[in-house]
């Protein structure tokens, strides 16, 4: 968020009327300031024109907009810089779109003098900033205090050493942002100070799931100092259902059950229900626990309270809520409870009584409830023919649900239609999608070997995806060749290099990250003209060379769209004609020993 403010202030700001030039850094000084505050050019050409602009000219007070060097300074934590700034008349309470100095050394997002290593800088800093006059309680934008900025930096350390200092919060509740983070160490005295804010308890339970048992002794000290088991959010989701609402997903701590019982033998009520604005509402933790029937079952076992509500569909104001709390429902047998309410649930689907992310949850209970039926119903749905009906999230909601139910066949025809409507709307990404439903269609395989072969680039690439995972391969998209050979528990050292040189050229996350080496590259990019793509290979040498410049990236990507479908088509491609490499790597004793030399380069190309 601040960097993006820093950006735009800076992008705002004219050099206009600065003062003439003092005395600038001798040569090696300044080699030295300007490699110690590389970092900050990341954020864009002004800020790295302010550091030339100092290092020139040494002037304490120049800023833009307010950002000086003593920003850039404080939050790379460089003692030496700060201290001659001060000296040198820069304004301690400078307040900008960075926010005051004092903001930027709690932040320190340009770390990079040592002080990583270092944690005794951040109060050292704190402390020369104080006793030069800077404000403690200073407001700054939003309302925001330095104590509120520690809070939303997860700094428990400085937030308690401001804390001692007299500092105060502005915009947030200390003590809800305490529980929320899970500060043992801070909860205790906000609580000894204050009176319990109505959802600290909820903003614990829904915190960060950390395994170290931080959120139950948390909640166990919130409950001993009389917080109401029955708090809510600010959004009315009762705190015993953040925990149910974990059972749904893979991130479930391994300590949920008793912090489930935890709250249950305090007095939380299973029964009560989320209220609007909550994405639960209507429903209550005991709906949410039928994702894990067997905890379920354990829990009435010890005597609690959780109802179980039989399996209904019902037309009229219950359906959302009752859709929703079908699709949470585990049942061995659920295909079978399912049936009676298939017309119900085909009719909502077809008047348009249910959109979006409930449409998607009722097209995939009629799968399991008529997997044919569903498909027959699916196809008569209006975004296959309807433009406007992809502006939102509605559609794609529908195409994830279906594309995840494995059950569902559509004919490969009827996609295509949409995927070329969607494609010449300027929708490559969701006619790719479209498209990529054909990897179930009967009968595909003749339409698929045309395609890949089309004019259309999302398409194409789409085409081929699915025809390497009807083949059993993997796809050209970035990771998923490395993904493919650990499911199959293959090491890429033993593979032929063809395989290898698909793990290379599906690589490109680790190249976005910054996580390949010089050498790394130079292997992509060789493996890149290796597939007849040197022009995409020139445009990633180029990138290469500014991914710390956000605005020369912002030009190089500009038609990114465009050249990336033609270089996953090519690594689609590449993987296709030496299929016979995967597969038989897949075979036992198969692997064949690696050839992992890159491709030679023209002497002309090489660099």
């Amino acid at each position: 968020m601040y960097r993006h403010l820093f950006l735009a202030a800076l992008a705002a700001a004219a050099l206009a009327g600065c003062k003439p030039a003092a005395t600038p850094m001798p040569p090696e000084q300044r080699e030295h300031f300007e490699s110690v505050y590389a970092p900050a050019e990341s954020f864009c050409d002004e800020a790295a024109q302010l550091i030339r602009h100092y290092a020139d000219t040494q002037q304490a007070d120049f800023a833009i907009r307010g950002c000086s060097m003593l920003h850039l300074a404080c939050m790379a934590h460089d003692e030496a810089l700060v201290t001659k700034l001060i000296a040198d008349g820069a304004d301690v309470n400078a307040n900008s779109e960075l926010d005051t100095p004092l903001a930027c050394v709690i932040r320190g997002e340009l770390r990079g003098t040592g002080s990583e290593n270092d944690p005794e800088s951040d109060t050292r800093l704190i402390e020369l900033l104080l006793s030069h006059g800077a404000e403690l309680n200073a407001r700054m934008t939003g309302n925001f205090t330095a104590l509120d900025v520690a809070l939303m930096s997860n700094r428990e350390d400085l937030f308690l050493y401001l804390l001692d200092k007299g500092a105060t919060a502005g915009n947030i509740n200390p003590l809800t942002a305490a529980a929320a983070m899970h500060w043992l160490e801070a909860l205790p005295r906000l609580v000894a100070e204050q009176a319990l804010p109505p959802e600290a308890l909820a903003e614990a339970c829904g915190g960060t799931q950390e395994d170290d048992g931080t959120r139950e002794e948390c909640l166990r000290l919130l409950l001993e100092a009389g917080a109401d088991p029955n708090s809510r959010l600010a959004d009315n989701t009762p705190a015993l259902m953040l925990l149910a609402a974990e059972l749904s997903t893979e991130e479930a701590a391994p300590d949920l059950p008793q912090l489930l019982t935890l709250l249950l033998e305090k007095g939380a009520d299973a029964t009560l229900k989320a209220d609007p604005p909550s994405e639960w509402a209507g429903l209550c933790a005991a709906d949410l626990l039928a994702a894990d029937p067997e905890l379920a079952a354990e829990l009435r076992e010890q005597g609690y309270t959780i109802p179980e509500a039989p399996l209904l569909i019902r037309e009229g104001e219950t359906l959302p809520c009752d859709i929703r709390r079908a699709a949470l429902r585990r049942d061995e047998n659920k295909a079978e409870l399912l049936a009676p309410f298939a017309d119900t649930l085909a009719r909502a689907l077809q008047q348009g009584s249910v959109r979006g992310e409930l449409a998607a949850k009722a097209i995939v209970l009629l799968a399991e409830a008529d997997p044919e039926r569903a498909a027959r119903v699916v196809l008569t749905l209006p975004l296959w023919s309807e433009l406007s009906l992809w502006e939102g999230d509605d559609a794609p909601d529908i195409i994830r649900a279906i594309a995840k139910d494995t059950s569902l066949q559509l004919p490969a025809e009827a996609l295509l239609a949409t995927a070329r409507m969607l494609s010449q709307a300027g929708k490559g990404h969701e006619a790719a999608a479209v498209t990529e439903l054909m990897e179930r269609s009967p009968g595909v395989e003749p339409l698929l070997a045309e395609l890949c072969e089309g004019e259309d680039a999302a398409i194409r690439t789409a085409a081929w995806t699915v025809r390497l995972h009807r083949a059993g391969l993997p796809d050209a998209k970035a990771g998923n060749v490395a993904a493919w050979l650990h499911t199959h528990e293959l090491n890429p050292a033993a593979m032929s290099a063809s395989v290898v040189e698909a793990l290379h050229l599906t690589s490109l996350d680790e190249f976005w990250m910054g996580d390949m080496d010089t050498n790394e590259q130079q292997t992509l990019f060789l493996y890149m003209e290796d597939i007849g793509q040197k022009a995409i290979a020139d445009r990633y040498r180029a990138i290469a060379k500014v991914l710390d410049n956000p605005r020369e990236l912002d030009r190089l990507t500009a038609d990114s769209e465009r050249w990336s479908w033609d270089l996953e088509s090519a690594v689609a491609r590449f993987i296709w004609e030496n299929r016979e490499a995967f597969l038989q790597a897949r075979q036992p004793g198969g692997e064949t020993p690696c050839d992992c030399a890159p491709p030679e380069a023209d002497g002309a190309d090489a660099e």
